[in-house]
């Protein structure tokens, strides 16, 4: 998660670079417009016109991001604060980028958002069932383990078959209404 809070700030100088390299080599280091080896009106525009705005890796991004902070976040909490890190130097990449380097967006509609948004909400009751796989776990929060004795019993001996009331119990009531929630707006959307 720290490589991916990063590698968006590779991807707001890399294009930058880029651009510079070009127009400097292009213009044989005078950056006048005029003076260029360009011999056609495409390529012209192709060095001094402005890239293509590709928000598809944006979105993937963000999803990536958000599940992988959702799926162990409880877990290894420094991934909370590694994730707001990483969604801020996006936020200010993507003004940077929007505002010197890119053409304007093509005009769309809402799907794509709609998809993407429509994806985040299973993030939570993610959270909520794995959470409380891993603050059950009595292997990692209370350093419990167990011997095997025979060969094909469970190795961790954190199994479901007995539930206890403890301090993942409530991440289990969250997460068995949420599901039932969801599965009941599936299954009765049209009459709500």
């Amino acid at each position: 998660m720290t490589i991916n809070a990063i590698v968006p700030i590779g991807n707001i100088v890399t294009p930058a670079l880029m651009i510079y390299a070009g127009r400097r080599w292009d213009s044989s280091n005078t950056f006048d417009p005029y003076n260029t080896k360009s011999t056609s009106l495409a390529n012209y525009k192709k060095m001094y016109g402005q890239i293509d705005y590709t928000i598809h890796f944006r979105y993937s991004d963000a999803l990536k991001t958000t599940y992988i902070t959702i799926m162990y976040g409880l877990g290894i909490p420094l991934l909370f604060p590694l994730a707001a890190l990483s969604f801020l130097i996006t936020l200010i990449g993507e003004r940077m980028q929007c505002a010197y380097l890119v053409k304007l967006p093509p005009a769309m509609g809402d799907t794509l958002t709609a998809t993407t948004i429509s994806a985040l909400n299973f993030s939570p009751i993610l959270l909520l069932f794995n959470g409380y796989w891993m603050i059950s776990n009595k292997q990692i929060f209370e350093n419990k383990w167990s011997y095997i004795q025979v060969d094909g019993e469970p190795k961790s001996g954190h199994t479901l078959n007995h539930l206890e009331v403890d301090w993942s119990t409530p991440l289990l009531m969250m997460a068995l209404a949420s599901t039932f929630i969801i599965i009941a707006q599936v299954v009765l959307g049209e009459l709500l």
